[in-house]
């Protein structure tokens, strides 16, 4: 099966939403996974919005980005 992750679904996936669980069992059986050429600036612009919003740290928003760029690649 071949998958296209989207920014909102990383975003869910590395801020541990009650979706994280499906989320990784979808990615598990996925024999491909791609993503949107704008990916890395979405997946950045709305951690940015938690840290503006006061609800993230940070330091803890630049983990989950990279955790996010990881499970891209």
């Amino acid at each position: 099966m071949r998958l296209v992750l989207d920014a909102s679904a990383a975003v869910r996936l590395v801020m541990r939403t009650e979706q994280t669980i499906a989320l990784i069992q979808t990615l598990g059986e996925a024999t491909v996974v791609t993503a949107p050429s704008l990916f890395t600036t979405q997946v950045a612009n709305a951690l940015w919005k938690y840290v503006e919003a006061g609800t993230l740290e940070l330091e803890t928003a630049i983990e989950r980005y990279e955790e996010a760029h990881s499970k891209k690649s």
